[in-house]
């Protein structure tokens, strides 16, 4: 009897751990993979000048950190935690909108001080310490 307790127990343990992994820690890999695109991008718009693919890809990021932070189950508690240094919600809404105000202003007139000033604001708001 003991030895079958120890057994289902231990398979039990591991079920939990796999959908720990499966639909928590996975998700967070995600949202942080699309966070440091997303800085990628920041960096990226001091140097060059873009293309439309890249306008559109840069959009699209916009709609990408949105989702991938929906994706992850309990954000705001884990947020709340700081324990995988997750960025509060509404500071990714906030900086997903950013992204997309450089899009539309990347290889205007306006570029050099008023996107630079945006990509600061967004990196912050998405919790990265690099500077920009």
């Amino acid at each position: 009897m003991n030895v079958l307790t120890a057994v289902l127990v231990g398979v039990i343990v591991f079920l939990i751990g796999q959908t720990l992994q499966q639909f928590v820690l996975e998700r967070i890999k995600e949202f942080n993979t699309q966070r440091a695109d997303t800085f990628y991008y920041l960096v990226r718009v001091r140097d060059a000048k873009w293309d439309a693919d890249e306008k559109r890809d840069i959009r699209h990021m916009r709609s990408a950190l949105i989702y991938s932070v929906e994706l992850v189950p309990f954000y705001n508690v884990l947020a709340a935690m700081w324990v995988f240094g997750l960025p509060q919600k509404e500071n990714v809404r906030k900086a997903a909108d950013l992204v997309q105000k450089i899009a539309d202003q990347v290889n205007s007139s306006s570029k050099t001080a008023e996107v630079d000033s945006l990509a600061t604001t967004a990196s912050r708001l998405l919790g990265i310490k690099a500077a920009l």
